[in-house]
């Protein structure tokens, strides 16, 4: 009996054995496979990318046509004018285009594709007189002033003696038109400015030809500071501007537009 049970012991203690053996193998069996599958410092590498990027939303098509506008008529001015149209647009400046300000804008940004829509818009209305703001000076002297040039028009365009690379811009027909005055200035140099903002204003004086009366209009363009906390700046580049168009004004009695940007 005792050699029994020591021989039922041993087998116990055998199949103990093979089964731990076993064991061990499928732990190291299954440690082999997920070593195996591991991802190797490429793949984590690569992981790392796919996780870091974010969709980003497909640019937007190039559309070649500009949105055209219906014109406004400004009511008891007709017959002060002798019916004329004035454009004001605000182009953005090319040196403002920036990526991270448009995400979402692709190919429709670069200056090529924004030219000749913003040629073909302006002289789609042949405006009497146009008021631009946010010119580059590079691209009125190799752009705007040819085209304008071109169409009949004379221009006068002003950015202030500063490192700001845009401007404003007066244009007007020279069959219509014959300039008697023009004034520009630097709201930085008048009074006491409370920051630097490099903005500037124009006024234009034009008399209306080929009629008896001695008639006219003066006109205006700026581009105001355009931070929202700076208000006490805008309004007091509003009170420049408006004091200096009025002093024209009353200089030769015409009506007087003012037509900008950033109000």
């Amino acid at each position: 009996m005792e050699q029994t049970n020591s021989k039922t012991q041993n087998e116990n203690n055998e199949g103990k054995q093979q089964q731990n053996q076993g064991n061990n193998k499928g732990n190291s069996l299954d440690a082999l496979l997920k070593k195996r599958n591991r991802p190797t410092k490429k793949e984590k590498k690569e992981l790392k990318k796919q996780q870091g990027k974010v969709e980003q939303p497909k640019p937007q098509e190039i559309q070649y046509e500009p949105v055209l506008k219906e014109m406004i008529t400004l009511p008891n001015v007709i017959e002060e004018t002798n019916g004329i149209t004035i454009m004001t647009y605000n182009l953005l400046a090319q040196s403002l285009c920036k990526r991270e300000l448009f995400p979402n804008c692709g190919d429709a940004l670069k200056w090529k594709n924004r030219r000749p829509r913003l040629i073909k818009e302006i002289f789609y209305y042949l405006p009497d007189i146009g008021c631009f703001q946010e010119m580059d000076d590079n691209n009125y002297n190799d752009t705007f002033k040819p085209e304008f040039e071109k169409s009949g028009y004379d221009t006068l365009f002003y950015k202030g003696d500063n490192t700001k690379q845009h401007g404003c811009c007066i244009a007007w027909k020279k069959s219509k038109f014959t300039k008697l005055k023009e004034s520009t200035f630097d709201f930085d140099k008048i009074g006491v400015p409370t920051m630097i903002t490099n903005c500037i204003g124009i006024i234009v004086a034009l008399g209306i030809l080929n009629i008896k009366e001695n008639k006219g209009v003066v006109i205006c363009t700026t581009h105001l500071y355009w931070r929202p906390e700076s208000m006490y700046e805008r309004t007091r580049q509003c009170l420049i501007l408006y004091q200096n168009l009025l002093r024209v004004k009353e200089e030769f009695n015409f009506p007087a537009f003012l037509a900008g940007g950033k109000f």
